[in-house]
């Protein structure tokens, strides 16, 4: 389902509306979103299923990640469908890190059909995000999908309008990837050492 449909879906329901053909403002995903959490987006149960719905139903089933590199600041950002890794199984074991988060099929298909009409494919390039050293001006866009590894880099050479379209593409990740519950158990001795539960604190005092 793109970002089109999901607009008038929240027409429908009364909210306030907004335009997806707009370039100039980012699309209002939040709201999108918990339309979606709400189970807005899904089909009613009454209906006889259909060729379409069945190849939307595969569709679903489509693996989606995105990854966003922020190497100014060392910040990673992964977002990931059910579909590509399920929630339970996500959640239900410790990491080293909480970056990735696990997102319903629809929203993240929504999202990917989004970024698609606003030039992902034409501002990206095929493969794997290259990597930079910490503190460089630099920040990436990964998409891994049905249609095939691919990559933003948005660097100072970046030419203007390019890295405006960029941003765009990038705050809509970003503004799903905030409004997406994370659950995720960190083990923090994997990146402070045991130190950070033996190093000595004040000691506290009686009343």
């Amino acid at each position: 389902m793109s970002l089109r449909a999901l607009a008038d879906i929240l027409a429908r329901s009364g909210a306030p509306p907004t335009n997806p053909s707009d370039r100039s403002t980012p699309m209002r995903l939040s709201i999108l979103l918990a339309l979606c959490l709400a189970g807005a987006c899904t089909s009613s149960g009454g209906e006889r299923p259909s060729s379409s719905d069945s190849a939307a139903a595969a569709q679903a089933r489509e693996a989606v990640r995105m990854t966003v590199a922020d190497y100014r600041s060392s910040a990673v950002f992964e977002l990931v469908n059910q579909a590509h890794t399920s929630a339970i199984d996500q959640y239900s074991k410790v990491a080293t890190d909480a970056a990735r988060k696990v997102q319903e099929d629809e929203l993240m298909l929504a999202l990917r059909d989004y970024l698609e009409e606003e030039g992902l494919s034409k501002l990206a390039q095929p493969g794997k995000a290259p990597t930079f050293a910490k503190g460089t001006k630099a920040w990436t866009l990964e998409v891994d999908d049905a249609r095939g590894l691919r990559h933003l880099v948005a660097t100072p050479g970046t030419p203007p309008e390019d890295m405006k379209k960029m941003r765009g593409l990038l705050e809509a990740v970003l503004a799903t990837y905030n409004e997406t519950q994370g659950w995720q158990a960190v083990d923090i001795r994997a990146k402070h050492g045991e130190d950070y539960f033996n190093e000595q604190r004040p000691a506290v005092k009686n009343p």
